[in-house]
């Protein structure tokens, strides 16, 4: 395969930056309409009569509820109880769940907003990475000397930028100190 031209490469290099560019715009776009979807779902209300098994189930309760209610009202009868003053029994229906509690919604958004923030994250990542490997192999085919193929890899990896942390470590820093 014959090599690229110098013009070929920078045509190509200058194209890969406006690729990673527009992922990147795309990827805030996504994790838009990813919130959008997720604030649908937590503000999603369920009526009992859209599903047939709930409807069903919602009947049996009524109707259990009612016949408590004649049981109740036999006895404060036997009591004399006022019925302005007996006690009632009823049934609710809740179509929300605990996403009808303010508190949990607020929970649940931060912890959704906390894991787009490492998806975004992660996706920029990913697009860097593809961008500066396919501009490293056009730089890379370029390259005549073994100097410049040398120089080229002397970049150090993550690992070592970034060593994994032993417990054992922290609590010596811990015990120093060191923070």
């Amino acid at each position: 395969m014959e090599k690229m031209t110098s013009t070929e490469r920078n045509d190509l290099r200058s194209l890969i930056r406006q690729r990673a560019r527009l992922m990147k715009t795309e990827i805030k776009q996504r994790r838009l309409e990813l919130m959008s979807d997720f604030e649908r779902q937590l503000s999603a209300n369920f009526s009992y009569d859209q599903d047939e098994t709930w409807k069903g189930a919602h009947s049996i309760a009524e109707q259990a509820v009612k016949d408590a209610q004649v049981v109740i009202e036999e006895r404060c009868r036997e009591l004399q109880i006022r019925k302005e003053f007996a006690p009632t029994i009823s049934m609710m229906w809740f179509g929300r769940g605990e996403n009808a509690v303010k508190d949990r919604r607020t929970e649940l958004r931060i912890t959704a907003k906390a894991r787009l923030d490492v998806l975004e994250a992660a996706a920029k990542t990913e697009i860097e990475r593809i961008s500066v490997d396919a501009q490293t192999n056009l730089v890379v085919d370029g390259l005549t000397s073994e100097a410049a193929q040398a120089f080229l890899e002397q970049m150090p990896s993550i690992e070592t930028l970034l060593p994994a942390l032993e417990v054992n470590q922290v609590q010596e820093l811990m015990e120093k100190g060191d923070r």
